[in-house]
């Protein structure tokens, strides 16, 4: 199952021509700029996943993050 909000990001990179850019720089030169991979379509800087300007999208994956932990209290 693949949750909700890994294909918003995908969504999300398509609309971004900044996005666009690097992962057609990538896939036609995987050497371009080592510090930005792609996993399974998902951007990545320094293995952390890249979201830039979508407040909104950040608000929902720190909530998916936060919920998937048992509402957020799993280490008390």
């Amino acid at each position: 199952m693949v949750p909700t909000w890994y294909e918003e990001i995908k969504k999300f990179y398509a609309l971004d021509p900044k996005f666009k850019n690097v992962v057609i720089e990538k896939l036609v030169n995987a050497n371009s700029s080592p510090e930005f991979e792609l996993v399974d379509g998902i951007q990545k800087y320094k293995n952390r996943i890249v979201i830039r300007s979508d407040e909104e999208l950040r608000k929902r994956l720190v909530n998916a993050f936060y919920d998937f932990y048992i509402g957020g209290y799993a280490w008390i």
